[in-house]
C-alpha cells in the first residue's frame, strides 16, 4: 500500500468518525424509539379512548429496516438495517408462538442475531477498505 492510499484511507476514517460524532442518522432512530415508547405506553395505559394501534410491531419494525436498507451507505449502515430485520423476525415469531418462540424464552437468538450482525459489519467494513 503506497503513501497515497494510507492518507486516503486515514482521511475516511477521521470523516467517519467526525460523522459518528456528531450523531447523524441517529437522530431519527431516537425520534423511532420515542414514538414507539409513547404509543405502547398510550396502549398500555388506554389513556385516550379513541387511540387503537393494531399493527403488529413487527411490521413496524419490519418497515424501518426495509427503509433502512433502502436507505443504506455504508458496511455500518447495512448491517444495522440487517439487524432491524432480524429483530423485526424475532418480534414476529414471538408474536405468533412460531415453534414455540416467546419474548421470555428467545432472547439467546437476538444475542445471536446481533454477535452475527458484529461480524458481518466487520468483514464487510474490511472488504470495503481493501477495495478502496
Amino acid at each position: 500500500m503506497n503513501i497515497e492510499q494510507q492518507q486516503e484511507r486515514a482521511l475516511r476514517r477521521a470523516e467517519r468518525r467526525r460523522r459518528d460524532a456528531r450523531g447523524e442518522g441517529r437522530s431519527g432512530f431516537g425520534i423511532f424509539l420515542i414514538v414507539a415508547g409513547v404509543a405502547l405506553l398510550v396502549h398500555r395505559h388506554g389513556w385516550p379512548s379513541w387511540f387503537q394501534f393494531e399493527a403488529p410491531w413487527s411490521l413496524v419494525i419490519a418497515a424501518v429496516a426495509a427503509l433502512s436498507l433502502v436507505l443504506a451507505r455504508s458496511a455500518r449502515s447495512l448491517t444495522r438495517a440487517l439487524f432491524l430485520g432480524a429483530v423485526a423476525a424475532w418480534f414476529y415469531a414471538c408474536e405468533t408462538g412460531w415453534y414455540d418462540f416467546s419474548f421470555r424464552e428467545s432472547w439467546p437468538w437476538l444475542l445471536i442475531a446481533l454477535g452475527v450482525a458484529k461480524i458481518l459489519h466487520f468483514v464487510l467494513e474490511r472488504f470495503d477498505e481493501e477495495a478502496a
